[in-house]
């Protein structure tokens, strides 16, 4: 099964994410705390990270570039997913010594639509060669929320 952790300090916004993705039949784990993320990213195989960077304790950026620097979870593909910000530029990723091509697989603006996240899960997916869920759950999914 395709696995997505998210973290994101909404508990509103954790409930979405996992209500579309699990529809959409995906495995979700969603968690407000960073210490637990970690834990949950060391623990088991994860296919896709999703990420708010506006957060109380440590930031997004400085998550991402903790999260980055370990060698165990560098690979797994992270999307952030933010209203604080229109867009991540290169230079601010620089600064903490991360690469806007290398480190994040994709952008999602807050608020989003359900067809925009699928849609971005599926090509992150793709293009780093992780699993999909049966094309009937996400056939399902396409059916119910596309435009």
């Amino acid at each position: 099964m395709t696995l997505i952790v998210s973290l994101d300090d909404e508990p509103g916004m954790l409930e979405l994410l996992r209500v579309i993705l699990e529809y959409s039949g995906y495995e979700t784990i969603g968690t407000d705390d960073e210490p637990e993320a970690l834990s949950i990213l060391h623990r088991q195989p994860v296919d896709l990270f999703t990420q708010d960077m506006m957060r109380p304790g440590m930031g997004g950026l400085d998550f991402l570039h903790h999260m980055k620097s370990e060698p165990a979870l560098r690979s797994i593909p992270v999307l952030v997913i933010s209203a604080g910000m229109r867009g991540l530029r290169a230079e601010q990723l620089e600064e903490y010594g991360l690469n806007i091509d290398r480190d994040l697989a994709g952008y999602l603006q807050k608020p989003f639509d359900p067809w925009q996240l699928l849609e971005t899960v599926e090509t992150i997916l793709r293009q780093h060669s992780r699993p999909l869920p049966p094309e009937e759950s996400r056939a399902r999914a396409r059916a119910r929320w596309q435009r």
